[in-house]
């Protein structure tokens, strides 16, 4: 990769001189400017733009904290901020966070790094963000703790996930949650578990680690070793869904018509299931765009309109829920 110092000798001028022209501070005559932006051009140079805003004392870099980079949810998180990013003129830097001591860690080296402003998506969050002197915009969880935030209402999610089964009709159903100290975890079963109590619908509960892989196995066995024939199962992400549906197929039930089943999020896991999995929609590049945009206006010293911005779910009906002629849209 190119560096300054290599535009310098191309060029046969100073460092001192090519960093004048990329931050444009000080004077550079004409014919050097020419000469420079051919170099930069011949030798493909990117400058460095945590040196340039050091330099400066200004920044275009946003730091995105996410949880399970490898899940497609988050994935269009990052997708969606980029975006924004790319058209407003900002770098991204994305770092994986799996715990607080992690999150503390980015934290400090985005500070290190002159970070114009963070979005952060993960549930681990303490009282540190009063300590952060740039912008912060929470998004998806934990955002009661951010003055910032964009999310969806988890709550009513829940609660549609459960109309949805009750609507097909369902007598035992497998309630899955996320961890039991996750605020949207906590929102999704709350909604879910009050849709359910007033229709008198039994239900088990399963509170799984996460969201990943492992923690769907484990919701399945839970399933396995469970003595309840459930009919309906409401799962706390597309992948617990379509794990629960591989499993299903393997034993010969038949999906919707021995057990219905909604996922959460909408992403490609419900449609890698057969059949494809019926599910609360929540787009992760709307999100990730509307929290880059709260976050450059907060930079840019705009007046927002909102602090908190909600957004709000909606149920996605495929294939894994029972057609029942009969059923009726109850209130929530």
């Amino acid at each position: 990769m190119s560096t300054i110092k290599d535009v310098a000798e191309l060029v046969g001028l100073s460092v001192a001189t090519v960093s004048r022209y990329l931050n444009n501070s000080g004077y550079v005559s004409e014919n050097a400017r020419k000469k420079i932006s051919l170099a930069i051009k011949t030798l493909n140079y990117t400058p460095n733009e945590v040196a340039r805003s050091l330099y400066n004392k200004t920044s275009k870099l946003i730091g995105l904290l996410v949880p399970q980079i490898d899940n497609p949810y988050f994935s269009n998180i990052i997708k969606g901020v980029e975006s924004v990013c790319n058209k407003r003129g900002f770098h991204l830097i994305v770092s994986n966070v799996d715990n607080l001591r992690d999150e503390k860690k980015y934290m400090e080296s985005f500070m290190t790094n002159n970070i114009a402003g963070i979005i952060s998506s993960t549930g681990f969050l303490d009282d540190q963000s009063n300590t952060i002197n740039c912008p912060i915009v929470g998004v998806d969880r934990a955002i009661d703790n951010f003055e910032h935030a964009v999310f969806y209402d988890e709550e009513n999610g829940g609660k549609l996930s459960a109309q949805a089964i009750i609507n097909s009709g369902c007598k035992n159903v497998l309630v899955g949650s996320g961890p039991k100290d996750l605020e949207i975890a906590e929102k999704r079963l709350k909604g879910a578990l009050s849709i359910l109590d007033k229709h008198s619908i039994n239900y088990d509960i399963h509170y799984s680690k996460g969201y990943d892989y492992e923690s769907a196995k484990e919701f399945v066995e839970f399933l396995k070793s469970s003595s309840t024939n459930y009919d309906s199962i409401i799962a706390s992400s597309d992948l617990h869904a379509l794990t629960c549906s591989l499993y299903l197929n393997k034993i010969g039930a038949c999906i919707p018509d021995d057990v219905q089943i909604v996922g959460y999020d909408d992403t490609i896991f419900s449609k890698l299931s057969n059949p494809n999995i019926s599910t609360i929609n929540h787009d992760g590049d709307l999100l990730g765009e509307k929290a880059a945009e709260m976050l450059i206006d907060l930079i840019e010293g705009k007046e927002l309109e909102n602090n908190k911005v909600q957004l709000f779910s909606k149920l996605i009906e495929k294939d894994s829920l029972r057609k029942n002629s009969n059923r009726e849209n109850l209130p929530l």
